[in-house]
């Protein structure tokens, strides 16, 4: 399909490999700190953390919020 034969408000989503493993590692880390609460309660928190930040919703909403655009590398890296 041309972007000439598509309507202005029609917009399509990307479905990328990095967008699945953000998800896919931002699920798992928001799992681990869960259980990590019970132990350590500082861990678990640091962890939900970079599982939030690795999540695309939260990060759309960072960036509008602040005006600053994490990129994909930086994202994996933060939690670690």
């Amino acid at each position: 399909m041309n972007s000439e034969h598509q309507s202005a408000g029609n917009t399509t989503k990307n479905i990328t490999l990095g967008f699945l493993l953000s998800w896919t590692i931002g699920a798992l880390l928001l799992l681990s700190g869960t259980g990590l609460l019970m132990s350590s309660i500082l861990t678990g928190m640091l962890v939900i953390l970079g599982g939030l930040i690795m999540l695309p919703p939260v990060n759309d909403f960072f960036g509008k919020q602040s005006g600053v655009h994490l990129s994909g590398g930086v994202r994996l890296i933060s939690p670690i």
